[in-house]
């Protein structure tokens, strides 16, 4: 059965293909409307009109830290898509504190920016690795702090 409609679906790209290149239209279908239009009255894929998709994503932090109300990411490589995760993340939970610790703070992440500089402008507050700061471990947190964090955790 499988190799009956994988040759089924190829013989049916190679006509839509084919109809496609013969009449531009997209299927029989599309071409036999355009068929029954008045001559000149609409023009066929004329326009393109941009849509936003919301996709819903869960981020996992690597290690909460509860009484200090902290949230703390480990990178090694801090890639686009990590970046553009955690910008997301600090806007739409923008009192989380969120710290991140790196393998290096002066590897680049993007053209004359190192991963400490990024932080530095986006408002991550920064390490390098694996030990972490003894001031992190001793924060008190304020009562914004506690709230966001309490309200964060409610998802994990």
């Amino acid at each position: 059965m499988g190799s009956s409609s994988g040759g089924y679906r190829i013989q049916q790209y190679k006509r839509w293909a084919s109809l496609r290149r013969d009449t531009g239209f997209r299927s029989r279908f599309e071409a036999d409307i355009n068929a029954n239009l008045p001559e000149g009255c609409a023009r066929y894929e004329a326009a393109r009109i941009p849509y936003k998709v919301v996709v819903l994503r869960s981020y996992t932090p690597d290690w909460l830290l509860p009484a200090q109300a902290i949230v703390l990411e480990a990178k090694g490589r801090f890639t686009k898509a990590d970046r553009d995760k955690m910008l997301l993340v600090k806007t739409q939970y923008p009192d989380l504190d969120i710290r991140m610790v790196f393998m290096s703070l002066t590897a680049k992440v993007t053209k004359g920016m190192t991963t400490a500089d990024w932080c530095g402008l986006h408002g991550f507050p920064c390490c390098k690795g694996p030990a972490i700061p003894a001031a992190w471990l001793e924060h008190k947190p304020g009562k914004e702090a506690k709230a966001a964090f309490k309200a964060f955790a409610a998802y994990l």
